[in-house]
């Protein structure tokens, strides 16, 4: 027989309508999530009461979630989702496997990438001539940018960006070939 156990979770410094999302969208989206665990909100207190290892497994997670959104000062419905489907760690957890994140290019995925692995404190590394985006991101998420200009014929000069990188403190490295509009004619 499963042990049954409840739990509570204080978020302080978190306003619960932004992490909550507005009419609770992200809650409801949290409580389908975890259909096992039975989840009372009120106001910055979470009560929660579950099977123990699913229990204390969601506290990591929201606890996690809260950080992120301390760190970030907002939550979108793709983090919290991810957050509790194991699919990216926003709580220090580590995830099973590396982390890939696949896309587009889309601005809001350019956007997740400096969210997820910049911020205060961290830095990227990039390579321009390149799609402008990238630095403005990492700047808008107060993430350090550490630029290494392209060769000549635009190749990535590999001994200054090994040698970058050897100082150790780049969090992210973003590397795109430039499109035809910024090659030379």
């Amino acid at each position: 027989m499963t042990e049954t156990v409840g739990r509570e979770i204080e978020l302080d410094g978190v306003d619960p309508r932004e992490l909550y999302g507005a009419q609770d969208v992200w809650l409801e989206q949290i409580r389908e999530l975890h259909p096992a665990l039975k989840i009372i909100a009120r106001g910055s207190t979470l009560r929660v009461l579950g099977p123990r290892e699913q229990t204390e497994r969601f506290a990591r997670r929201m606890e996690g979630l809260a950080a992120y959104y301390l760190k970030y000062g907002h939550i979108s419905s793709e983090v919290v989702a991810q957050s509790f489907a194991g699919e990216v760690s926003v709580c220090g957890e580590p995830t099973e496997g590396d982390v890939l994140l696949i896309g587009n290019g889309g601005d809001e995925l350019l956007f997740d990438l400096a969210l997820a692995w910049g911020g205060p404190g961290r830095t990227c590394l990039n390579f321009p001539p390149t799609f402008s985006v990238y630095a403005a991101n990492a700047r808008l998420t107060n993430t350090a940018v550490v630029d290494i200009a392209r060769t000549e014929d635009f190749s990535i000069d590999e001994e200054a960006a090994f040698e970058r990188l050897a100082v150790g403190d780049i969090d992210y490295v973003i590397v795109a070939s430039p499109w035809a509009s910024c090659r030379a004619t």
